[in-house]
């Protein structure tokens, strides 16, 4: 590498420096992605999410009480 003495400017950094390395993120694509999903509005809902853990309640209590007729058509 070249010293930039004689430059204007430093056009390659030597890597010792916190701030050359400010550029690279530190989220993987997945998480990157999941962000995307989370704040766009096309996936925002007013309605109460099916993972309650009030419905979650409900439902095993009424699976356990017997008084509910399996899907699938067992019987």
């Amino acid at each position: 590498m070249k010293d930039s003495s004689g430059n204007n400017c430093c056009l390659l950094q030597t890597g010792n420096d916190p701030s050359d390395h400010a550029h690279v993120s530190k989220r993987t694509p997945m998480q990157t992605k999941a962000a995307e999903y989370a704040n766009d509005p096309r996936y925002v809902t007013k309605h109460e999410s099916d993972l309650s853990s009030k419905r979650e309640v409900s439902t095993r209590n009424l699976r356990n009480s017997g008084d509910v007729r399996p899907l699938g058509g067992n019987k």
